[in-house]
């Protein structure tokens, strides 16, 4: 069984005179294994203790296409962690997928984004 872990930090903050923090507030973790993805978004930090969050998973195989998204309010735990959503897509080779989570809190906002290929 061919397992892969991906984690993807690719964050920047949006709003006005925000400084980015020592660890990146939106997070996407992949776990890849027999053409499947196991996708999970993620926040940290003080500032992402509340607000709504957005997950997107976009996958083109050929002419096919999938989207997936989930929304919903963040609640952290007591060091400011969050697991947002998760997902499980089919990924088998030649096909591809687009993952963006969004975080907004007040006027602060954040996304990271992803690519896997299959």
């Amino acid at each position: 069984m061919k397992r892969k872990l991906t984690i993807v930090a690719v964050a920047a903050l949006l709003a006005p005179g925000a400084a980015m923090a020592e660890e990146e507030a939106c997070k996407i973790a992949v776990l890849q294994a027999d053409g499947m993805a196991t996708i999970t978004g993620l926040a940290h930090g003080a500032q992402w203790n509340s607000g709504r969050y957005s997950m997107s998973v976009t996958v083109q195989n050929g002419t096919n296409r999938s989207v997936s998204r989930q929304g919903g309010t963040i609640a952290s735990d007591a060091d400011g962690a969050a697991t947002l959503a998760r997902s499980v897509v089919s990924l088998p080779p030649g096909s591809e997928a687009e993952i963006v989570l969004e975080l907004r809190n007040g006027a602060a906002e954040t996304r990271c984004f992803s690519r896997l290929a299959g």
